[in-house]
């Protein structure tokens, strides 16, 4: 994609200058030099790191550094019974609560949510379910030594940590591997619908993708839940049970998108499957 810019105003008396790909400026640098060693943890589909750098997709090798112990060490569900969806995840919030509730009953859960408001709502309905539940939500502007007391303070046997997807815990944090019993991604985080990620769909449609819904919203969204994930499992070891808390996550082009190691995730349809995933994983 060429680079581009858009001047928007996401509030009242607040302008925004972004850009829309700079996929265009890395190619011409990267191609510069004879020889170019790029290092990722989430590659994406093939091509996509490719496209990303402004590169054709055949002009890199791909090798993978694999970690023969993170295969297995993964045990992941996905949630059929609710969505969450903006538009209807407020029906569910009562079967979210109860959920980590329950996951918590096991030993200590780490909740990723796309959003503080969602996360501070769910927090609120736990409390009201069960008073005495153990939860902390990660406080906003954190540094390092911020983060780390965090969550010193916060994981303890049935505690339910409620996390940012896209935060220093969801991405480039060592804190949480081996420590949790149970993780649960509450949605795909996809980016918030406003002019500058719709300029980016409409950049990408009109250069002929097919996808550009996938690639403006679910690409982002999914990278985020699987640095998130990565986090879990740091060491030979670590296991991680997962929960993907939302019926989306079933579809192909989302599904797709998730890491190879987490296999080939059970879907959840009903209580009795979810209480049975419990006994069994």
């Amino acid at each position: 994609a060429d680079l581009g810019w858009l001047l928007w105003s996401p509030k009242t008396g607040l302008l925004n200058l972004d850009c829309l790909s700079a996929a265009k400026s890395i190619g011409e640098r990267l191609t510069a030099f004879s020889h170019v060693l790029l290092m990722t943890a989430t590659p994406g589909p093939k091509g996509a790191l490719a496209n990303d750098c402004g590169l054709e997709s055949d002009s890199l090798y791909r090798i993978d550094a694999h970690a023969p112990w993170r295969h297995g060490a993964y045990t992941v569900a996905i949630d059929g019974r609710v969505d969450t969806r903006l538009k209807a995840r407020e029906t569910h919030h009562n079967k979210t609560a109860i959920s980590l509730i329950k996951l918590s009953h096991e030993g200590a859960v780490a909740a990723f949510f796309p959003s503080y408001k969602y996360a501070e709502t769910i927090v609120a309905e736990i409390k009201r379910l069960h008073p005495e539940a153990d939860v902390a939500l990660q406080p906003r502007g954190l540094g390092p030594e911020g983060t780390a007391r965090f969550v010193e303070d916060a994981i303890k046997p049935s505690a339910i940590v409620c996390l940012i997807l896209g935060g220093s815990l969801g991405e480039g944090v060592d804190l949480l591997g081996g420590r949790i019993r149970s993780a649960v991604v509450i949605g795909p985080a996809l980016p918030e619908v406003n002019a500058l990620q719709e300029a980016r769909r409409k950049m990408f449609q009109e250069e002929g993708i097919e996808d550009a819904f996938a690639l403006a919203y679910i690409r982002p969204g999914m990278r985020k839940v699987n640095q998130a994930l990565g986090r879990l499992v740091r060491a030979p070891g670590h296991t991680a049970r997962v929960l993907l808390h939302c019926r989306r996550f079933a579809d192909e082009s989302y599904k797709n998108l998730l890491s190879a190691e987490y296999g080939e995730p059970e879907v959840l349809a009903d209580d009795d499957d979810f209480r049975r995933w419990i006994l069994h994983s």
